[in-house]
């Protein structure tokens, strides 16, 4: 498995709410509109699979990688 510290950068509170409840999304940090978390992803095609979700909810402005740790 290998673990991403990802943030999210939205537009509006709802937006920041929904990415906040996806269910592989794991909420670390919010503050105003970044919202920091963890994903968990078998592979680089699953995460492909997970940014475009995030980046398809209307308010979404960006996804970045901020750090990768892989575990067993």
């Amino acid at each position: 498995m290998l673990y991403l510290g990802v943030q999210v950068e939205v537009e509006t509170e709802e937006a920041g709410e929904e990415v906040a409840s996806l269910p592989f999304f794991s909420l670390t940090r919010r503050k105003d509109n970044i919202i920091l978390g963890v994903i968990e992803i078998k592979d680089l095609t699953e995460w492909r699979s997970i940014e475009s979700s995030i980046e398809s909810i209307p308010g979404v402005v960006s996804v970045t990688i901020l750090s990768s740790v892989s575990g067993e």
